[in-house]
């Protein structure tokens, strides 16, 4: 009967824990809306909570700062933590949480330091918007890679919406992207396209040895790049190579990804003349492709073509920027500054980026004909002008 009562009191234990996290984390995702990325509980915290000598919960906060514009990382890091412990306190004072910025975490990634990485693997979600799921998904593909190519794999990457900090769910699944850079300076028994084909097929096998291991149904999409493709299209100041650059996060890595990242950083690679004239034919070859989508994917794709285009743009002017900054850039430089194009494109950039967020947030958008075919006109017009300028 002892033992019984015992096992009943560490129950409700629990359980008052687990309610305590809850509230804990509904009151940060209600005054930082989708900035929280992850209420997690540290090991340790699980133990020593039903010890009673040990009253602190020990928790880890990741908070998304994309929109990070006049405050240093520094600043907003200590001015998000006051209010953290602040509505920790509000819930129970042995709740101690530790504020970490996604920039800061991909930061210490890009120079080597993973030992957050591991502390992560460790963490029991009290909410994740999907980061800490990619992350370890992709830790334990990495390593099934690593181990059967180690002497090979020069980068392994987090792409697109996880490495954003916003990965895209559906169907109760998270959309995970890698990369994978591999040597192929000493292959000569096969062609590039023969190892390409193999690499993605063994890739794609240890995805799906992930899943069966985890019991994790998320989608892990791997894509695989040779050091020797990728220089050669740096060297042609390629725009998606450049972007693949500036936003993947390396989680394995030998220097290679870091010294390119920094290179692109500095200006050292960027679009010529011929490229960015090429990149502005393909976008308008695109646009007849682009009209036969549904309306919402449209919108989205729509958002992103014209932001790729910006961007090369920029950065033919020597301007590096995020997703979030093209508009404000674009306005900046092309309309205020050498007056190429007026400031009615940038109304048509920011109606598509308020659709584009509004979609990605998963609330519904009435966009009937008129306004997608106006979106379109627009756009075409934009694109169009930029073929004159340039």
């Amino acid at each position: 009967m002892k033992k019984k009562s015992i096992i009943k009191e560490n129950q409700e234990k629990i359980e008052r824990l687990k309610n305590k996290l809850v509230e804990f984390s509904d009151k940060l995702r209600e005054k930082f809306s989708d900035y929280i990325v992850t209420v997690g509980l540290l090991p340790s915290s699980k133990i020593s909570y039903l010890d009673r000598e040990v009253k602190k919960i020990n928790l880890i906060v990741i908070v998304n700062d994309r929109d990070r514009k006049k405050l240093s990382r520094e600043e907003l890091k200590n001015k998000v933590s006051n209010i953290v412990n602040k509505l920790a306190s509000e819930v129970d004072h042995t709740i101690e949480p530790e504020t970490i910025l996604l920039s800061e975490l991909w930061y210490n990634c890009l120079y080597g330091n993973y030992k957050v990485l591991d502390v992560l693997q460790r963490v029991a979600p009290v909410y994740d918007n999907g980061v800490l799921n990619g992350i370890k998904n992709a830790q334990l593909h990495k390593t099934m890679i690593n181990e059967k190519f180690s002497k090979f794999v020069k980068s392994y990457l987090l792409l697109d919406e996880v490495a954003n900090g916003n990965p895209h769910i559906k169907d109760d699944r998270y959309k995970i992207d890698v990369g994978i850079i591999i040597d192929d300076s000493g292959v000569k028994d096969m062609s590039l396209d023969e190892l390409k084909s193999k690499l993605e097929v063994i890739s794609a096998s240890k995805a799906l040895d992930c899943q069966e291991l985890t019991g994790d149904k998320s989608s892990l999409h791997t894509r695989v790049f040779f050091v020797t493709e990728l220089w050669e299209r740096l060297k042609e100041g390629d725009n998606e190579t450049i972007n693949l650059l500036r936003r993947g996060v390396p989680i394995l890595d030998n220097g290679t990804f870091l010294s390119w990242k920094q290179l692109v950083e500095k200006g050292k690679f960027q679009p010529d003349l011929d490229s960015l004239r090429n990149t502005i034919k393909d976008k308008q070859n695109k646009f007849d492709n682009v009209k036969k989508t549904f309306y919402s994917d449209l919108i989205v794709r729509l958002y992103n073509e014209l932001i790729e285009i910006s961007q090369t743009v920029l950065m033919h002017h020597n301007i590096f920027c995020e997703n979030s900054e093209v508009i404000e850039k674009l306005n900046e430089v092309l309309v205020k500054k050498e007056n190429k194009i007026d400031k009615s494109y940038i109304k048509t950039l920011t109606k598509l980026r308020d659709y584009d967020r509004t979609l990605r947030d998963g609330k519904d958008v009435k966009i009937n004909t008129r306004v997608v075919d106006e979106l379109i006109g627009e756009g075409q017009d934009f694109i169009n002008k930029l073929s004159r300028v340039y």
